[in-house]
């Protein structure tokens, strides 16, 4: 059997609540990994690595949930 093909989906970052958006995320979709850079030369940055459909499920959920936070931000004036 082949092993089924893993996608990132790459955090830039600088995302608003990135470490809550990130739980949420790791909670809604088990089946995905956090991935780490291994080597502090590359250029930082956080993941979820995992098959397509979930990766995608997660892309979609971390876009309304940015979409959320910054209007939330917007009411205040911040």
């Amino acid at each position: 059997m082949a092993a089924e093909e893993k996608f990132e989906l790459q955090i830039p970052p600088g995302t608003p609540n990135m470490e809550d958006l990130l739980t949420e995320v790791l909670k809604l979709f088990p089946n995905l990994k956090l991935v780490t850079p291994n080597d502090l030369e590359d250029p930082y940055y956080l993941a979820v690595r995992g098959d397509l459909q979930s990766v995608q499920g997660a892309k979609e959920y971390i876009r309304k949930r940015l979409e959320e936070i910054v209007a939330n931000l917007e009411k205040r004036n911040i």
